[in-house]
């Protein structure tokens, strides 16, 4: 389906705009003859509202060819030399076709008045044309001039939707980027912990395998979602605490300590997790054993989200740092896509504990009952 763009003037708006144009055209002559600031006319009134319906009309029909012209010479990137050659032509056909319409129409008041035979014709054709010269020429100028302007404003559009497509396509490929990256070294070790299981202990099998289905299908969902309620988000962090409980016992536990108005607050998908993971994680791809704190409060236009770790030893080496910093680049990234500089992502790194905070703007999102 086309996207809706702005177009050309209707006919029915073109013709409705010369209509109104003849009959404030006609009343002006009436009232000035009335006036007495211009001569009395001889014309009737009947016969003054068809000069001014002609006068108007005719331009009005010429009108979409004008803009058709505007548009094609626009499309082509005709140079302004070019463009001149073919308005010139353009104009004098719409010169010889207005002086034809009042020339016939002069004409069928001459015949009607049976003082056809005594008009000198060439020489009143040649008054009539140059008569009305530069009203063609101002006429036409004018319509040229706007069929530019709708053109212009046209292609602004077009490309001001061909830039937001593409900066919504880069959004979601990144924040898709981010949805599946997900650590091999999770799925590994779950689903080497499955296999380890499934002989000796089925039912903790059973479970891990559970927890891990529960969590594809959450991450699975939110696949092409730009953004999401926290409440989704914290949901998903804990069936992934839950699955990285089963297989390595209690030395990993999570507190959430939520402000209940902020669970429907807008937050971009597997940010959290990313973020929990990213704690979790060791260089050296060892995991370390730690007390995971989600916390979240907001204000009149700000969400904020400190995701914290407290461990038991020290953690805090130049190559701990340097990995999670690489790592944390990465969601500041995204997050700058959605919100430029209006978000905010800090990293505290110590000995004891180690804290991811993030601010972005407070919206919240309708949820599906």
């Amino acid at each position: 389906m086309r996207p809706n763009r702005p177009s050309m003037p209707r006919w029915s708006w073109i013709f409705a705009v010369a209509t109104i144009l003849a009959l404030s055209s006609t009343l002006q002559a009436a009232r000035m003859t009335a006036l007495g600031i211009r001569p009395p006319t001889s014309l009737p009134i009947g016969r003054l509202l068809a000069l001014n319906f002609t006068l108007w009309w005719i331009p009005a029909a010429l009108a979409p060819s004008i803009f058709r012209l505007v548009e094609w010479l626009s499309r082509t990137g005709a140079s302004w030399t070019r463009s001149a050659l073919y308005h010139v032509g353009a104009l004098f056909g719409f010169s010889i076709i207005h002086f034809i319409a009042f020339f016939l129409l002069y004409g069928s008041f001459w015949w009607l008045d049976g003082r056809w035979q005594k008009i000198p014709l060439l020489s009143s054709a040649q008054t009539i044309y140059l008569d009305n010269i530069n009203w063609t020429i101002a006429t036409y100028s004018s319509i040229a001039i706007l069929g530019y302007a709708l053109n212009l404003r046209r292609r602004n559009h077009d490309r001001a939707l061909q830039v937001a497509k593409l900066e919504t396509e880069l959004v979601e490929a990144r924040l898709g980027a981010l949805a599946g990256e997900l650590q091999p070294e999770f799925l590994y070790g779950a689903l080497d912990t499955v296999a380890k299981l499934v002989h000796v202990n089925p039912d903790r099998a059973d479970r891990v395998i559970s927890k891990l289905a529960d969590f594809l299908r959450l991450v699975l969902n939110r696949t092409g979602i730009i953004v999401g309620p926290l409440q989704d988000e914290l949901e998903c962090v804990e069936r992934y605490i839950e699955i990285e409980q089963l297989r390595l016992g209690t030395g990993v536990s999570m507190t959430l300590e939520i402000d209940p108005d902020t669970l429907d607050a807008e937050f971009p998908p597997m940010t959290l997790h990313n973020i929990v993971e990213l704690l979790l994680d060791h260089p050296t791809g060892q995991q370390l054993m730690a007390a995971i704190t989600i916390e979240s409060r907001h204000d009149d236009t700000r969400l904020h989200v400190r995701i914290s770790r407290m461990a038991g030893a020290s953690t805090a080496s130049a190559t701990t740092q340097s990995h999670w910093t690489r790592r944390l680049a990465a969601v500041r990234e995204r997050l700058r896509d959605l919100y430029g500089d209006r978000q905010e992502v800090g990293l505290t790194l110590d000995e004891q504990a180690s804290a991811v905070s993030i601010s972005v703007p407070f919206r919240t999102v309708m949820v599906a009952e």
